[in-house]
């Protein structure tokens, strides 16, 4: 329902007209707020990635921790996106997170 609300903003405002159209409300500012977020989002990930090296080269000397390091994050990070969901073991097999109930949450 989102994306169909931000589609209607963004057909709104291509839209020609012969005077001024300002579209306002809740899904314009969320749309907004959406593409300021993605148009920023390889400039944050790249700064994160360079301090990340920065720092650990300054704190290990050596070049291969942070290479490793940048290397495993990405690999983590990808691993939890939502398209990586599929699980190809069997439903028995499949590992779910622990509830705060569990037995395994428990123990510490």
């Amino acid at each position: 329902m989102i994306a169909r609300k931000s589609s209607l903003v963004h057909e709104v405002r291509a839209t020609p007209a012969p005077f001024e159209v300002l579209v306002g409300g809740y899904p314009a500012d969320l749309t907004d707020y959406r593409d300021g977020v993605t148009a920023r989002l390889p400039l944050i990930a790249g700064l994160i990635v360079l301090v990340t090296f920065v720092v650990l080269f300054l704190m290990t000397g050596s070049v291969l921790v942070p290479v490793k390091a940048a290397v495993l994050n990405t690999l983590s990070r990808s691993s939890c996106s939502p398209g990586s969901r599929r699980s190809t073991a069997a439903p028995a097999t499949r590992q779910r997170p622990c509830r705060s109930g569990s037995p395994a949450a428990r123990h510490w």
